[in-house]
């Protein structure tokens, strides 16, 4: 019941500091042989909202180019109910 009235959401935003600066992935630290939390591990039946309000022009790096990639693969983001609202 508790569910019903809270749903989990999260916010990301689309701008250039978000996709080059966090990861969105989990990646181990293979130093520490720990994994490291990434921003789209998220609990089941989470809401994520895509801010593409916060895009501008400007340089997408390394960081932020693998952040794109996660979202292409078949089992992440655009397979899983993807709803403009």
């Amino acid at each position: 019941m508790l569910s019903a009235l809270l749903p989990a959401c999260a916010h990301l935003p689309l701008g250039l500091s978000s996709l080059n600066g966090t990861r969105w992935a989990p990646s181990k630290d293979h130093t520490s042989g720990r994994l490291l939390r990434g921003r789209l591990q998220l609990a089941a039946g989470t809401v994520l909202l895509l801010d593409e309000t916060a895009m501008q022009a400007g340089q997408v790096g390394e960081q932020g180019i693998a952040n794109l990639k996660v979202c292409a693969c078949e089992d992440t983001l655009l397979c899983c109910g993807w709803h403009m609202i």
